[in-house]
């Protein structure tokens, strides 16, 4: 059936006529978790819209023809058995007739994507405001544990599995001195690799801090998501495809995205790192005097370890929330910037 608008008016009569063959196509929302799929009435809508008063008053805008001479114009008619449709001008001016066709195609690719980078900036304000609050409650999280950790001379360890229950303070010594050696080291090697970056934009130093087996290294993750990406430019590029086709700059961009992230978050390392760093320092003193004095503390202690891990858990949970949140408010900007085409137009014919 032709759109209902259409129901109440005549098939237009005229010398001439330009008729376009198009395909619509659904773009799925901003928000890369997304599983929103295209209605069975998106065809409906979609003949609805771009024969809306609105298109076609920003058609004869852009055009400068009568709104009315293009509504009495127009008629859209769906290709059975298929999701394309004809959307055919008429008018006794044969350039007239191919004008009114161009216009109102182009108002409705105009008015597509307005809408939708309208809805898309209101999705990304509203989940700056999520990533707002869930910083705030992470930074809450973070300080209930540092005052346990001060209090209870408990070392943080990353990780879900650290500092069990029932582990003796000989145990959690032998632990916290070990990891101790190890920040010691791994410091000593970052603050000269970080040095490095901080002065010289090179791929190399990022991929050293990609590969060290740091607390809190999120390098690697956009690292291996820059690597990755390459690995697509080249498959492109190796299929015959330009430097300068629309996928390849695109997946350029990302990766030049992805590598300007991991730089940054070398530096974050760095300062992760040295704090961390102190406060083990002054966990594994306060160890060592629990170990010397060896006194009984075996039902303070597990109290306090359940505070601390009840601590830990809510803190750790809260904080790796907001590293997703931080990952999908990015890739929701990659893809706002993406261009979209909801229209392919499949011939013309003109008589």
């Amino acid at each position: 059936r032709s759109a209902s608008a259409q129901e109440i008016k005549e098939k237009p009569n005229a010398k001439h006529h330009s008729t376009a063959t198009l395909e619509f196509h659904y773009t799925r929302p901003y928000d890369p978790d997304s599983v929103q799929e295209q209605s069975a009435n998106f065809l409906n809508n979609q003949i609805a819209i771009i024969s809306a008063s609105s298109v076609i008053k920003q058609a004869a805008d852009e055009s400068s023809i009568d709104p009315k001479v293009i509504q009495e114009a127009l008629w859209i008619e769906p290709i059975e058995n298929t999701d394309l449709i004809h959307l055919t001008a008429y008018h006794d001016d044969e350039a007239s007739a191919k004008a009114i066709a161009e216009a109102v195609i182009k108002a409705y690719v105009s008015h597509r994507n307005t809408l939708e980078h309208e809805r898309a900036n209101n999705a990304l304000q509203a989940l700056d405001i999520e990533l707002i609050n869930q910083g705030d409650l992470v930074q809450d999280q973070r300080k209930t544990l540092t005052i346990l950790i001060q209090q209870y001379g408990i070392p943080y360890f990353d990780g879900r599995n650290s500092n069990p229950v029932g582990a003796t303070e000989e145990e959690m010594y032998r632990l916290a001195q070990k990891k101790l050696d190890d920040y010691e080291t791994q410091r000593a090697q970052l603050e000269i690799q970080i040095q490095k970056v901080m002065t010289t934009a090179n791929e190399d130093i990022i991929r050293m801090a990609a590969g060290m087996d740091l607390p809190e290294n999120q390098v690697t993750e956009y690292y291996q998501s820059f690597r990755d990406l390459k690995n697509q430019i080249e498959s492109k590029t190796a299929s015959g495809l330009g430097e300068d086709h629309p996928s390849v700059v695109k997946l350029q961009q990302q990766a030049d995205q992805k590598l300007e992230y991991a730089r940054a978050e070398v530096v974050t390392l760095k300062q992760i790192l040295d704090t961390k760093l102190m406060l083990i320092e002054r966990q594994v003193e306060k160890m060592r005097e629990i170990v010397t004095n060896k006194q009984d503390m075996t039902v303070e202690l597990s109290l306090k370890q359940h505070n601390y891990n009840q601590a830990k858990e809510d803190y750790e949970q809260a904080r790796d929330m907001y590293r997703q949140m931080k990952i999908k408010r990015q890739e929701a900007r990659v893809m706002l910037k993406m261009p979209r085409q909801p229209v392919t137009i499949h011939g013309w014919t003109h008589q």
